[in-house]
């Protein structure tokens, strides 16, 4: 990530879905715990009702840390022609696991399907490190039935390594082995891609991009700027502006998982998303 041409120890923002040259692991430096500021916890997997079953799942953004996990959403579920059709959260908290899955694709129905299954699955391993290994053996499972539109990505604090990210393609469409987990690194954009001039204009200092503390400071900025472009998702023909809804902030640490929702857009339920659009007031915790 450079800024004021200065390359910074992070990875370049935005570097979107992994990596399509750097799909080399990168470690951050063991640092001090940072505090954490979250407000709601959500311990349970389950289905979300989409009433096409087609609508398509958009974007996602997530930061590895010393001591946690940070995976963003956005609540946007998106037809074809780029019409929001549903907003609700996209993340999924494994039971009893310091764990949570995101997914982008198309039908919701079936990546829905794949995140339930995945995550009931993870949740009767002994262990983090033992889910990672059923992780694999599950998409090795589900390769049998062939490639389709969805990409999955698996945010964990796991015994032996700490805090962790795990991006699965199931599509083809990326330079990587489809179906096998890809450490991407420290940081993974899923969606419109971006980078830090497009948040320059909030100042931020070095010390502030680099912060265990971004995520829940600027989030809500990070998906702005993923929205303000347009961007295509797997199973659908056409680019189009798809964040919409909600910011959801998930936070992995070795005490377990927290979500919270940062802010919320005015957005329309049967139009296009406008990404001008304002904030909803008092939506931010």
């Amino acid at each position: 990530m450079a800024r004021n041409g200065t390359v910074l120890s992070a990875p370049k923002l935005g570097a979107s879905a992994p990596s399509r040259r750097h799909c080399a692991s990168l470690r951050a430096a063991r640092l001090v715990h940072c505090r954490a500021a979250f407000n709601h916890t959500r311990s349970t997997c389950r289905r979300i009702d989409d009433p096409t079953g087609k609508a398509a799942m958009s974007a996602f953004y997530s930061f590895v840390y010393p001591d946690r996990v940070c995976l963003l959403t956005d609540g946007g579920f998106f037809d074809e022609e780029g019409i929001l059709r549903l907003v609700a959260s996209k993340v999924f908290a494994v039971p009893g696991k310091p764990m949570a899955i995101t997914g982008r694709g198309s039908p919701s129905e079936k990546v829905f399907a794949v995140i339930n299954d995945l995550a009931t699955c993870l949740s009767q391993a002994p262990s983090v490190d033992r889910a990672m290994d059923e992780a694999k053996l599950f998409f090795r499972t589900l390769a049998a039935g062939g490639l389709y539109d969805a990409e999955f990505l698996i945010a964990a604090y796991c015994e032996t390594s700490g805090p962790s990210h795990f991006f699965v393609q199931c599509h083809g469409h990326w330079d990587i082995p489809s179906f096998e987990l890809v450490s991407p690194g420290v940081q993974i954009c899923g969606g419109p891609e971006i980078s830090i001039n497009d948040l320059a204009h909030l100042n931020l200092s070095d010390e502030e991009l680099l912060s265990p503390d971004f995520p829940a400071a600027y989030g809500m900025e990070v998906m702005s700027a993923m929205r303000r472009k347009r961007g295509s998702i797997p199973g659908t023909s056409r680019a189009f502006y798809g964040v919409a809804g909600t910011v959801d902030l998930t936070t992995i640490t070795e005490a377990g998982t927290q979500i919270v929702t940062l802010a919320a857009w005015e957005d329309e339920i049967g139009k296009a998303v406008d990404p001008s659009s304002d904030v909803s007031a008092g939506s931010r915790s």
